[in-house]
């Protein structure tokens, strides 16, 4: 699918899930203290679970469906809607659409850290983003 926003990016990363393009230069992101990246994942694909122990990440989304997972909570995002991760929190991104989802992600490092975790069972609950709706899930 193309991309709404096709701005030039300075490297481009593939992963079994889809693909994240990195939109600043290693000097630019020095120099404003953050960095940004368009990620588009798959239908039905999961992102894995990881943390970022060196930055916060605010996902903006531009097309699709999808739920971020947070520790015990889901948290279904829309195209237009966004959310910011804090620091250090286990999340993963989950594609629950039937296309595929753009989504502009932005650390407040330069160089952020990419750690796996591991779920080890836990349930979680889904709420829409206003919290309006949510359910417990097997």
């Amino acid at each position: 699918m193309a991309s709404r926003l096709n701005p030039p990016y300075t490297r481009q990363e593939r992963f079994d899930w889809g693909e994240m393009d990195w939109l600043m230069s290693d000097l630019d992101r020095r120099a404003a203290g953050f960095s940004k990246a368009m990620m588009r994942i798959s239908a039905g694909a999961r992102g894995g679970a990881h943390r970022h122990s060196n930055a916060s990440e605010h996902i903006l989304v531009l097309t699709g469906d999808i739920d971020i997972r947070l520790k015990s909570v889901r948290i279904r995002l829309s195209a237009g809607e966004q959310h910011l991760i804090p620091l250090d929190v286990p999340h993963e991104i989950i594609n629950v659409g039937q296309e595929t989802a753009e989504l502009v992600i932005t650390y407040s490092h330069p160089d952020r850290r990419y750690e796996p975790v591991s779920w080890a069972d836990l349930k979680t609950r889904v709420l829409r983003s206003h919290g309006d709706q949510a359910r417990d899930e097997d």
